[in-house]
């Protein structure tokens, strides 16, 4: 049933078009018969497609957002993680919502210290995600990169991205 509705709407679609072009053409107008694309544009090359396509792609800048923030991170490493603040009550009645009738209450305030050294080693961690952050923008964008300039050994260059993150 689909079918016979798909193909009775593509004939009507034709035949409503078809007066038109038949018109067109006993009145010598080409430009409906036969549309030519406007010429007054140059031709596109490759490598103004190529450069545009990568200037325009959203994943590329959205890659590039992520290098800024990224960016930020060693910066924050180097500093204490935010305080902890927590609240409890206990031996709440059930039959009440004055906060004058229960039982207890615990405040806790709390921070993490880490040890000697871990906030360095967490701050060189983020430098190495940083450089990895920033090679990832022209590997996904096609261009070889400083440390891979010959897309002839790309496991030379996988050797050096797993080196730099310690693996």
């Amino acid at each position: 049933m689909r079918t016979r509705v798909f193909v009775w709407l593509l004939v009507c679609g034709w035949m409503a078009g078809w007066p038109d072009r038949a018109d067109a053409a006993k009145e010598g107008r080409q430009d409906l018969v036969h549309p030519q694309p406007p010429t007054s544009a140059p031709p596109l090359s490759l490598t103004d497609a190529l450069r545009e396509a990568v200037e325009k792609n959203p994943d590329l800048a959205a890659l590039k957002q992520d290098v800024t923030v990224v960016r930020q991170r060693p910066r924050q490493e180097r500093f204490l993680a935010p305080p902890m603040a927590e609240a409890q009550v206990w031996q709440w009645p059930v039959n009440t919502l004055n906060p004058n009738n229960v039982g207890m209450y615990m405040f806790m305030v709390a921070q993490e210290l880490p040890g000697r050294g871990k906030r360095d080693v967490r701050a060189a961690l983020a430098e190495k995600d940083v450089a990895l952050a920033e090679n990832d923008v022209p590997v996904r964008s096609g261009r070889p990169t400083r440390r891979c300039s010959s897309r002839a050994e790309p496991s030379k260059c996988i050797r050096r991205a797993l080196s730099c993150c310690g693996r």
